[in-house]
């Protein structure tokens, strides 16, 4: 009986999740924790998008882990296309990658080792973790972008890898801005007449927003590609997916 799989009502349905969540989270940070519609502490800790230990966080890790599964199943995929062997690794390294953004969302590893290397760096003006992972999640995406546009370049998937790293290049540029809240949004909240704390706890909330529609991008055009090729592996063994 042949496999029938509806790949672009499965590819939808995982944007319109993460573009719904996002949606629902930001309303309620913005009701339930910052309008103080929640009278207990923790409840609100629970909907600050802000904190890493908010549930805005353990979504995003796992939207995270999710797009490192589905470069795995790429890897495998390839690999039984008899493609070559280095596309195969550079699936997993892909894979790789987003699990360790994930583990270290969910551990807040970059803020804990950005503290202790703030002394060592005291005249970098914003975030010390900036200086130190960013530079190395930096470089580790700039390969990325160069093995999918090299992996893409004959498929229409490249807008949504490109849609994704500008979105997430803004969010970085936003935290960066973040960390000069003295120069930047102290003065902007005088200016625009609002709170200054206000400001920077909204644009933070943004910030997480712009990141997880820049992993949903991301995830459209690796499932995209893991489906394509599903098709060619499948017609191979005599199964059609669709």
């Amino acid at each position: 009986m042949p496999l029938k799989i509806d790949s672009t009502k499965i590819i939808w349905i995982f944007a319109l999740s993460i573009l719904g969540v996002s949606i629902f989270l930001f309303l309620a940070d913005a009701t339930l924790n910052y309008s103080l519609w929640l009278s207990n502490r923790d409840l609100r800790k629970f909907f600050n998008m802000t904190r890493e230990d908010s549930l805005s966080n353990w979504i995003s890790s796992l939207i995270q882990v999710s797009l490192a599964a589905v470069a795995i199943l790429n890897a495998f995929v390839v690999s039984q296309l008899h493609l070559p062997r280095w596309k195969v690794w550079a699936w997993l390294g892909v894979g790789l990658l987003f699990f360790q953004l994930a583990l270290d969302d969910g551990t807040k590893l970059h803020e804990r080792m950005g503290s202790s290397l703030k002394v060592l760096i005291p005249w970098f003006p914003s975030f010390a973790w900036q200086i130190t992972f960013g530079a190395v999640y930096g470089v580790a995406g700039l390969v990325m972008l160069g093995f999918l546009i090299h992996e893409f370049k004959s498929r229409d998937l490249l807008k949504f890898v490109w849609i994704s790293m500008i979105l997430i290049a803004i969010s970085q540029g936003m935290d960066f801005c973040e960390g000069l809240e003295d120069l930047f949004y102290v003065p902007a909240g005088a200016l625009l007449g609002v709170d200054s704390g206000a400001l920077l706890h909204f644009s933070k909330t943004v910030e997480e927003m712009l990141e997880l529609w820049g992993f949903m991008f991301m995830g459209v055009a690796l499932l995209s590609y893991f489906f394509g090729q599903l098709e060619k592996f499948t017609s191979l063994k005599g199964v059609k997916a669709s």
